[in-house]
């Protein structure tokens, strides 16, 4: 999946389709990281990912919970509202637009 790593969520899906795979599986986790990753900035900090992992993704590393949480206020304002997500891996944030 290195072919598209990095890549527009919509670029994924279309580079995808050209290259005629058909177990999206793999590809969908990708295209879901690149979604979050174009509508929020996302600050990391965990042992359990490599900095080329990191990269991949298209996320920043934090040493701690409260540099991640002071970096996000930085970078996005005093009134920027952030997600603290603690179980890793097992969920996925759902962004929603107000209506």
């Amino acid at each position: 999946m290195c072919a598209v790593a990095g890549l527009p969520s919509r670029e994924m899906r279309w580079r995808a389709q050209q290259m005629g795979l058909t177990d999206l599986t793999g590809l969908n986790t990708a295209v879901v990281v690149a979604r979050i990753n174009e509508l929020a900035w996302v600050s990391v900090y965990s042992d359990g990912l490599s900095d080329d992992q990191l990269r991949v993704l298209g996320h920043a590393r934090a040493t701690t919970v409260q540099e991640g949480l002071h970096r996000a206020l930085r970078r996005q304002g005093p009134g920027a509202r952030v997600v603290i997500i603690t179980q890793r891996g097992d969920m996925c944030p759902v962004l929603g637009v107000p209506a």
